[in-house]
């Protein structure tokens, strides 16, 4: 029972449900979705094309001046 609580979280861990999870939570909705991966450091906004829960993504920002004011900017593929 311990392994299986431990291998659910951290496959949701993993897989970027639970940081999704806690930026919902922290921004009572859909926070900004943010991405250092190959030093982008770029974002998407809810109802990008693009916006999804995925694993290399960070949801620690609720708006997007938040996330620019720490150095993201649009993420140019996002089709907006």
């Amino acid at each position: 029972a311990v392994f299986g609580f431990i291998a659910l979280g951290l496959v949701g861990l993993v897989s970027g449900v639970i940081p999704f999870a806690y930026g919902v939570a922290k921004c009572g909705g859909l926070p900004v979705e943010s991405s250092n991966f190959a030093a982008s450091f770029s974002y998407n906004l809810p109802g990008d094309k693009a916006y999804g829960i995925q694993p290399l993504s960070y949801y620690e920002f609720c708006t997007a001046t938040q996330a620019e004011n720490e150095g993201y900017h649009r993420d140019p593929l996002s089709d907006y």
